[in-house]
């Protein structure tokens, strides 16, 4: 069976290529966990800044809170689903399957 390596995965996200990823949900503000989120056309938002800043300045309009487009340090990824127009944020150790190949983390 062929497994992606975490670091493979990581390289490949940042080609501005359109990907499928399956990530499990983990969401402390709201208490959301465990739930597989499949999306099968998504992009690092980095790669389409113009939507997803277009995006996150709808949601974050009234709010004094901004949404960055950049990757953050805490090894999250915001990911832009072209098919649902929207952003999510993913945890990169919650990455189960990278077009449709599980993902192994370590070496």
């Amino acid at each position: 069976m062929n497994l992606l390596t975490l670091k493979f995965v990581l390289d490949q996200m940042d080609v501005p290529k359109p990907f499928a990823i399956t990530v499990i949900a983990a969401n402390q503000q709201t208490g959301v966990a465990g739930q597989r989120i499949v999306l099968e056309e998504a992009i690092l938002a980095k790669h389409q800044p113009s939507k997803a800043a277009k995006i996150a300045s709808k949601v974050y309009n009234n709010s004094k809170k901004k949404r960055n487009i950049k990757n953050d340090a805490n090894a999250t990824r915001l990911l832009f689903d072209k098919r649902g127009k929207r952003l999510i944020t993913i945890h990169i150790r919650l990455i189960t399957h990278f077009n449709g190949i599980p993902v192994r983390y370590g070496s």
